[in-house]
């Protein structure tokens, strides 16, 4: 079972032991519990380490390599991971930061010393987001920026796989006890606890969209940002009916 750290914002020294035991979970490779946004709590782990991978396929299943997201600090950093379209530019800089994730075709780059640290260690990776495409997102809570803050500080990029603590399709837990509760472990080595994220008992999940080019994105799923939200950038005939199942 994880170590439960409070969050409060008066106390400047949580940042310090959390990222003290970050640091220390990341060399064990175990994983991290984060507020990702107000879409729910996940968990992330460092991306170069072949045990990561390992024990999300046991927690979530392993027919979900495709589905691992990639948590950047950044727009420029998911143009390293992810090819942009211009639509795709003005999409990020309307939501991001912020609980939107975007698929977009995998920028594979054989010369990307950090590409090549993780994939070979990682192969099915690798195939996995050839075949499918790459899940980005770039979270919107203080804490998780921390996290790649201070990634920065030491010399790492500012890079996490990670996967939303889903409760049941389409909805996380929002809560760092339901997380511990529902998904804590020997995996797990640490989980940030800032409180519940959604104080309604009507709670929203992250908005999903693929941009494959330039004509449209491909609203997958909504949640706070929503299908009318996006309209601008869709055409008619690649709405799923069913995305605004929440709103």
């Amino acid at each position: 079972m994880g170590l439960l750290l409070k969050y409060r914002s008066s106390q400047q020294d949580q940042w310090h032991i959390f990222h003290q035991h970050m640091f220390e979970v990341f060399k064990e490779g175990k994983l991290i519990g984060l507020p990702f946004g107000k879409a729910g709590y996940g968990f992330v782990g460092d991306p170069t380490n072949p045990q990561v991978m390992e024990l999300f396929l046991k927690m979530f299943g392993d027919d979900l390599v495709k589905d691992v997201l990639f948590l950047v600090d950044s727009e420029a950093t998911a143009k390293e991971w992810g090819t942009f379209f211009p639509i795709t530019e003005q999409v990020a800089n309307r939501f991001w930061p912020g609980d939107l994730v975007i698929h977009l075709p995998f920028n594979h780059l054989p010369d990307n010393s950090l590409q090549n640290q993780i994939f070979d260690k990682n192969p099915e990776l690798e195939t996995a987001l050839l075949q499918h495409s790459i899940r980005v997102f770039v979270p919107k809570h203080p804490v998780t920026q921390s996290v790649f803050a201070y990634l920065r500080k030491n010399s790492r990029a500012p890079l996490l796989m990670g996967y939303f603590g889903e409760l049941e399709t389409g909805f996380n837990a929002q809560d760092a006890i339901t997380l511990m509760n529902e998904f804590g472990g020997e995996e797990v080595g640490v989980i940030m606890d800032v409180g519940r994220l959604q104080k309604s008992k009507r709670v929203y999940t992250a908005t999903q969209v693929g941009i494959f080019d330039d004509d449209g994105i491909q609203i997958e799923i909504t949640g706070k940002i929503s299908a009318q939200d996006l309209a601008e950038f869709t055409k008619d005939d690649n709405i799923d009916p069913l995305a605004d199942f929440d709103d």
